[in-house]
């Protein structure tokens, strides 16, 4: 019942939760003492600067409402790290012996098992499970597997043998989890995790670990050699059959994975945004207004509009400049030296201090490939408060014993303790009500909205809309706008029933209306021109105003001077001219767009716009240009499906069997590519091959029976 609901609902619950405790929590630390928690330390430390920088960085950014309150479909921002830090410093005061985090990190183990069996018994072909994002329930794997370790490393001398049968076969199957989600830059975190702790065994452990320090090795050598009988036989079948083994070989062929290539082209732009930039950057969660401002349609063909560059280091360069670059470095080290710290302990502690090292270098690493979410923060901010709590011990701090804590700060007077109970008792349900009741309820609304939308009962969505819209929050004013013109796009893009059409223009008025103020929310925000444009050119197409198209013209030639580049603000201002009888015009805007992206898409731009001026010879003569020029139309369905049009229209049947056999050769074909083989055949004269190929289609999918006349009747 909500947007996103794989990742908002566990943010309002997280929400909920720490802002219930943080009223006990402050009434705890204001009459005892021996709970507030150390702020050198550098865990704590290094956590509160960098929140600070994202905080300045913020105020200096470019959308500072955003930096802070994000969007219904990420729920992060600053205001939501600010509550983990508020776990963080929960948790880092109130356990404080060994046997209360021995407990905990059992309750972790245990719920990230929960969760994994979870993702087994979906039965799907990467696990997902409750994240319906593989990506993260690999991130929270590799943690689970780190926690286990701490777990049997930290159990008591006379338990631990009976320990190890249960934690054993548990990191094993937390490591299977991690690998049946087929999430490279996960694995290559686990690997760059355990060689770390490899070396910091061999280094500080050599002499009481030495089994452990060869068995580590060893494991190590059999990792790296099985690796490089992968990428040796990546053509092999036992590779070429098994997906998870495909997956690994693909990276041995960076330059054609489109992953990989629009990774390194996001980090580019990334880069180029720190420059324009360099001091305090774009602000936190601003991505989008960067990639935007350096748009590269090559970084874009598969996913149109970016809010990251997948590389956790380059976002905060880009968002935070040197400043919030810098304190996040700072934020990293002051880890390393907290864990640094145990390895010049006892033996315990040494291999506490190598676990909590090589977890947090798994996660950095993956999170080149990645960014942090909800989940990869559920496994990182445990993890950082048993990390504070080693370090005190470490340290000499017996300061988790009263009688040492009490030096730490003075028992509030009890009038003082009354007044901030009093305040919190006000406060806090005034931030329950911010933080989670109204975002909560503008989402289920929006989500209300779309769902009677989809049912085709306009004015009762226009209705949950407008509820929607009355809930002043910063969490949701973009989104109820944005959203909410997302899914009646969907519903323009088709011809509506004239009975509808009067509920439909109302709520048409309405949705634009709300983009509009979403507009006013966002103006750096990338995809709002592009969908008010669009609105307004469907409100032109279904209710016939000139003057819709005035205003999209006018929306979109604000997206184009924003990003000139961007294929989407183009194509649709394309489309408003020539609706407009504009057709020189919009000739000569795509051709210039054309002009600076370069070939092979210049081709393919000018031939998809002949394409829809239903001009085929000449389409396919510039998807010709294109293809010699690189462009693969087999790997493209709606290009190859583009390019085969063209191709039977103009009556160029040669290139139509051309580029089918080649998609067949190179992907998975299916009846369509069968049935145009079949056509293609035909008309070249050789029957016989097209019936061939037409009991192919049919094989895979019965409706092309009914051409069965055409080509076995002959």
């Amino acid at each position: 019942s909500l947007f996103f609901p794989f990742v908002t609902g566990r943010v309002y619950v997280f929400r909920l939760l720490v802002e219930i405790s943080l009223f006990f929590w402050l009434i705890l630390i204001a009459r005892k003492p021996e709970f507030r928690p150390r702020f050198k330390n550098p865990v704590i430390l290094g956590t509160l600067l960098f929140l600070l920088g994202l905080v300045v960085t913020a105020f200096l950014g470019v959308d500072p409402m955003h930096s802070f309150f994000s969007n219904i479909e990420r729920s992060d921002g600053i205001v939501q790290f600010g509550h983990w830090v508020l776990f963080l410093l929960m948790i880092a005061s109130v356990m404080r012996t060994p046997n209360e985090w021995r407990a905990f990190l059992w309750v972790f183990a245990g719920v990230a098992f929960a969760v994994a069996v979870y993702a087994w018994g979906l039965h799907e072909a990467r696990l997902a499970g409750f994240f319906n994002n593989p990506s993260y329930l690999a991130a929270l794997m590799l943690f689970s597997i780190g926690v286990a370790g701490i777990l049997w490393v930290y159990t008591k001398k006379e338990q631990r043998k009976l320990v190890g049968w249960i934690l054993g076969p548990l990191i094993l199957f937390f490591l299977a989890t991690l690998i049946f989600t087929q999430t490279r830059g996960v694995y290559l975190g686990i690997i760059a995790g355990f060689l770390l702790f490899t070396l910091l065994s061999a280094i500080y452990l050599r002499r009481e670990k030495q089994k452990l320090v060869f068995g580590a090795v060893g494991v190590l050598l059999l990792m790296f050699l099985s690796l490089g009988g992968v990428f040796a036989f990546k053509e092999s079948p036992l590779v070429t059959g098994n997906d998870i083994l495909n997956r690994v070989a693909d990276v041995s062929d960076l330059a054609n994975l489109g992953a990989a290539r629009e990774r390194y082209l996001g980090w580019i732009i990334a880069l180029e945004s720190f420059k324009d930039k360099p001091v305090f950057g774009w602000g936190p969660e601003n991505y989008d207004a960067a990639f935007n401002a350096h748009y590269n349609y090559q970084a874009a063909k598969d996913e149109s509009w970016f809010d990251s560059s997948h590389n956790q280091l380059m976002d905060v360069l880009a968002e935070g400049g040197m400043v919030g670059f810098s304190l996040y470095l700072f934020w990293i080290g002051a880890i390393f030296y907290a864990a640094r710290k145990l390895l010049t302990r006892g033996t315990r502690d040494k291999l506490v201090g190598a676990i909590i090292a090589g977890t947090f270098l798994g996660f950095l690493v993956q999170g080149w490939f990645l960014f942090d979410t909800f989940p990869m923060y559920l496994g990182l901010f445990p993890l950082l408060g048993f990390t504070y709590f080693k370090y005190e011990r470490a340290n000499g701090e017996e300061a988790m014993t009263n009688a040492a804590r009490g030096k730490a700060g003075k028992v509030l007077p009890a009038a003082w303790v009354y007044a901030l109970t009093l305040v919190l008792v006000l406060i806090t349900p005034y931030l329950i009500y911010k933080n989670v009741w109204q975002p909560y309820r503008a989402n289920a609304l929006i989500f209300q909205y779309q769902s009677y939308l989809n049912g085709g009962r306009l004015s009762e969505a226009a209705g949950f809309l407008e509820r929607a819209s009355r809930i002043n929050s910063p969490y949701t004013n973009f989104d109820v706008g944005n959203q909410s013109s997302w899914s009646l796009l969907y519903v323009l893009d088709n011809p509506l029933p004239e009975e509808k059409k009067a509920d439909a223009l109302a709520l048409w008025e309405l949705v634009a209306g709300q983009e509009e103020k979403s507009l006013d929310y966002r103006p750096v925000e990338p995809q709002v021109y592009y969908v008010l444009g669009r609105l307004y050119r469907h409100g032109y197409g279904h209710f016939g105003s000139p003057e819709y198209l005035k205003k999209a013209e006018t929306f979109l030639r604000q997206g184009t001077a924003i990003a000139p580049d961007r294929v989407e603000y183009v194509n649709e201002l394309a489309d408003v001219l020539l609706t407009q009888g504009r057709r020189e015009e919009a000739e000569n805007l795509v051709k210039e767009h054309a002009a600076r992206i370069g070939p092979p898409y210049s081709y393919k731009f000018v031939g998809n716009l002949y394409f829809v001026l239903e001009n085929y010879e000449l389409a396919l003569a510039e998807f010709k240009k294109a293809e010699a020029a690189g462009l693969n139309f087999w790997a493209n369905e709606s290009e190859y499906s583009r390019y085969v049009f063209a191709g039977q229209q103009a009556g160029d049947f040669g290139a139509v069997l051309r580029l089918s056999e080649e998609y067949i050769a190179k992907r998975k074909p299916n009846a369509e590519v069968f049935f145009n083989q079949a056509v293609a055949y035909y008309y070249l004269g050789n029957k016989d091959e097209a019936r061939n190929a037409y009991l192919k289609a049919v094989a895979l999918n019965r409706e092309y029976e009914k051409y069965a006349q055409f080509f076995i009747g002959q």
